[in-house]
């Protein structure tokens, strides 16, 4: 049987077991001892159902194992873009600090220059 006719059937037997514990539960004293067999056959469906299930998921194991190791290369890939994403970030705040450090020198502007030489001594020492 493949692993999504078992998910079916344990579906399946989770709604009966779920059905009879809404009719008991729907009755005027659902305590009464006349539904001490009607408990305990739903007790058995319900694991019945976990079994079932459980036999489903050991069929979709290596599925799950391949799905596992795919996404985690996914994973290593994202992350060796973004490292890259990283570095090139880096490379323009350090491009962008030296540009405002050319634009302050050419002004003339003394405090303007301090400012944006120190400005780009931050992006080195964050670069680093």
């Amino acid at each position: 049987m493949a692993a999504r006719e078992l998910i079916d059937l344990a579906d399946c037997l989770n709604g009966y077991a779920g059905a009879i514990d809404d009719f008991i539960a729907a009755q005027a004293n659902p305590f009464d001892g006349s539904f001490v067999d009607l408990r305990a056959s739903q007790g058995q469906i319900a694991g019945a159902a976990n079994l079932v299930a459980a036999l489903a998921l050991a069929g979709l194991a290596p599925e799950i194992a391949a799905a596992t190791a795919a996404l985690s290369a996914k994973v290593t890939a994202a992350q060796a873009v973004l490292k890259d994403i990283e570095a090139i970030e880096k490379n323009l705040q350090l491009a962008a600090a030296v540009l405002a450090v050319a634009a302050a020198v050419s002004t003339g502007d003394p405090f303007g220059t301090v400012t944006a030489v120190n400005g780009l001594v931050v992006r080195i020492d964050g670069a680093l």
